[in-house]
């Protein structure tokens, strides 16, 4: 993990510290969520700006910390696929950065600060702006200290977003005064103090399938000369099985691995998957918890205080984050299919249909709104008056704002911190959040992306062989009807996709399924501190997480971004020496048989699920 903070002192030379440094290094010491073991700042002349990093990680000639010179310095979190930008570009509020990777930057230099972000936004840039000081930098909770030494104050409005969605929803962060820029986008504060933040470059009027073909095959060059196999995630579905077909293609020794239980739908269609293109598979218990036999082993507490400290509180605890203080391994080069649905619009693709702007704005307000209905009523209408912007452009712009949303949001804040999260133990890379990968697939018409021609096409130009490998869950989007030509029609048989009990979901999934979880999560939120209940309602909180026994997995996903808010207002977002406890509060549960239905899946959407396993069935 790669942590950057960039200072501007608005003030004059006589009102102003001798030294920036203290506050800064005293801001960092009640963060940093790892034992830093190389530090690198650089300071103006006149000591007005300032820019400072830290890492867990080891030197890499190929990856300096800071690259500095007389003029200023520049680092970048992520990784760069080319050179790194000049100075004078990043510091530039009218230049285009045009560069492969995911990043951010952050710089300084004698005239200003500044920062940036790729076009997936999943390497996230904050700011705070005060009377005295600007700060820009790749942690939130880091800014606002700076900002504010005598934080941490939490902004209840931005947590409202955690609560209803389990990330945030607009550009509002954990902490009072701190703020999120947008993906494809640049802050800059110049000497007099001004700040103007804006986007940058212009996006291509149109591209093709083979556009983004040749984009991601250039995002994963680099990886050719990797002296080990890059480890992937295989799963059921598109992301996943397009990211291993690249790395094929691209000729990228690739290991795959997937996590459940062998009658997942996941784990049967990722071992076809594998078979065709020729790639080791191997498949291992669900991550998160020691599954055996007949029981199951977690750790709520621990998972909820990470999620807090890594996530700075602005990811659910129900996402899998990392360890604090967890040792950094140069080696490992994971990659996953995060970010595919961009090529999918996937918001903007689950309207059943894109001209009913009601549909629309219904859809919007579900992604926001599913838990603010126990909010208080001050919070609420606070939460609603910030995510107005949201719905008024779903009415204005249709599916256009469901796509936008997606990259802002759920990509950049929600992908964003569990990217941030996970870099604390590796560096993980992700094609389809490449910069220019997301450039070329949101030039590519809407339309052509929710029908999920484009990606399909994609892997038709990457690996033909896997056209009529089926897929769990459910088919492609254009392909759901079947074809009158009987040759076809049997080959659209052969497609019938691999459903369980619940669709193409784990048969079983600790997070969700256990009452002994839930009752774990109901005890953080009900010892939630009082600043916890000015958010949420009690009554209606108290009432929802005391039911355990019957509760759908929907509920309980909304009990674990419950349970994150509350915890992380209940220790002052770990700032401080907590953040390193390692009190372990393991319990041990009974293992539901493989096949039973949990509860979880009772009532009308369990009977739902087992209707469509048995015609799945039949149909086989």
């Amino acid at each position: 993990m790669r942590v950057y903070v960039a200072v501007h002192d608005r003030r004059s030379a006589d009102d102003r510290p001798a030294d920036g440094w203290p506050a800064v290094e005293a801001a960092a010491a009640r963060c940093l969520p790892f034992d830093p073991v190389e530090q690198a700042r650089w300071t103006a002349g006149d000591g007005r700006t300032l820019v400072a990093a830290w890492t867990n990680e080891p030197e890499q000639p190929d990856r300096p910390l800071l690259l500095t010179d007389s003029a200023g310095a520049r680092g970048f979190s992520g990784y760069v696929n080319g050179e790194v930008p000049p100075l004078a570009r990043l510091l530039a509020s009218d230049e285009d950065i045009a560069v492969g990777g995911v990043w951010s930057f952050v710089a300084a230099g004698e005239d200003g600060i500044s920062g940036a972000t790729c076009a997936s936004g999943a390497e996230v840039v904050f700011h705070a702006v005060t009377d005295d000081l600007v700060v820009i930098g790749n942690r939130a909770l880091l800014v606002h200290l700076v900002a504010s030494s005598r934080g941490p104050v939490p902004d209840l409005v931005g947590l409202a977003g955690v609560v209803g969605s389990g990330y945030c929803v607009t550009d509002r962060t954990a902490y009072d005064g701190v703020r999120c820029l947008a993906p494809s986008s640049r802050i800059t504060c110049g000497a007099d103090g001004r700040v103007d933040i804006s986007p940058y470059g212009d996006p291509r009027v149109d591209a093709t399938a083979a556009d983004v073909a040749q984009a991601l095959v250039a995002s994963v060059s680099p990886l050719v000369t990797l002296e080990q196999p890059v480890r992937l995630g295989l799963t059921g579905g598109r992301d996943s099985r397009l990211l291993v077909a690249l790395l094929t293609r691209a000729g990228v020794p690739v290991v795959t691995h997937t996590s459940g239980l062998p009658t997942d739908p996941d784990v049967i269609v990722a071992r076809e998957v594998a078979a065709a293109l020729g790639v080791p598979h191997k498949v291992g218990s669900p991550m998160g918890a020691a599954v055996e036999e007949g029981s199951v082993t977690f750790d709520v507490r621990s998972r909820v205080r990470e999620a807090v400290v890594l996530g700075e509180a602005m990811l659910s605890a129900y996402d899998r984050v990392g360890r604090v203080g967890a040792a950094y391994n140069a080696a490992t080069v994971p990659l996953t299919g995060a970010g595919g649905e961009i090529l999918r619009a996937y918001f903007a693709g689950s309207v059943k249909d894109p001209q009913d702007r009601d549909a629309v704005v219904t859809f919007m307000r579900s992604r926001m709104y599913q838990g603010a209905k126990r909010m208080t009523t001050a919070s609420r209408a606070a939460y609603e008056t910030d995510t107005a912007d949201w719905v008024a452009a779903a009415e204005r712009d249709g599916v256009a704002a469901l796509e936008d949303f997606y990259v802002r949001q759920r990509t950049g804040r929600w992908t964003g911190a569990a990217r941030s999260s996970a870099s604390v133990g590796s560096l993980a890379r992700r094609p389809y959040l490449d910069h220019l990968v997301v450039r070329a697939v949101r030039a590519v018409s809407v339309e052509d992306r929710t029908s999920e021609r484009l990606i399909a096409d994609v892997l038709d130009e990457l690996a033909p062989g896997l056209a009529d490998v089926r897929f769990a869950g459910r088919r492609w989007t254009f392909d759901e009807q079947p074809p009158t030509d009987p040759e076809r029609l049997a080959a659209w048989h052969r497609r019938e996709p691999v459903r369980g009990a619940h669709g193409d979901g784990a048969s079983f999934s600790w997070r969700t399924d256990l009452p002994e979880v839930r009752r774990e999560l109901a005890d953080i939120v009900l010892g939630a501190p009082a600043v916890f209940w000015e958010l949420v309602d009690r009554r209606k909180v108290t009432e929802f997480v005391s039911r355990v026994d019957d509760r759908t997995r929907a509920d309980t996903m909304r009990m674990w971004h419950l349970a994150t808010v509350a915890d992380a207002l209940a220790h002052d977002f770990y700032a401080g020496a907590a953040r390193f406890d390692q009190t372990r509060s393991e319990v041990v549960s009974a293992r539901p048989p493989v096949g039973a239905t949990s509860a979880p899946g009772r009532g009308r959407r369990g009977i739902r699920s087992a209707l469509r396993a048995v015609r799945g069935g039949l149909r086989r």
